[in-house]
């Protein structure tokens, strides 16, 4: 089978991470998607597996968001026990 690139697998890697290193280091603030404030690196949660290596909402947002789904879960176990459903797992209903 013929090699179009002539670079191997690994060595894709190594660039590629080298030039998300690079773009890491430049940008020193990010745009939250939530509240659409622009705040430095550091008031967004670590995402490895973002090409930015942040998160998409900041810290704040994401804290909100979480309590928020949170209260929407405790709400719906609440209405389904008070029903006699007795769900165990309300995140597969949600």
């Amino acid at each position: 089978m013929p090699r179009y690139c002539k670079l191997t697998p690994e060595e894709i890697e190594k660039r590629l991470s080298r030039k998300r290193a690079e773009y890491r280091a430049a940008n020193y603030q990010k745009l939250c998607k939530s509240c659409w404030r622009k705040l430095p690196r550091e008031s967004f949660y670590r995402a490895p597996s973002r090409y930015d290596g942040c998160s998409t909402y900041c810290i704040d947002c994401d804290r909100a968001r979480a309590a928020a789904r949170w209260r929407r879960r405790q709400e719906l176990h609440r209405i389904l026990t008070a029903n006699g459903a007795g769900v165990s797992n309300v995140e597969n209903v949600v």
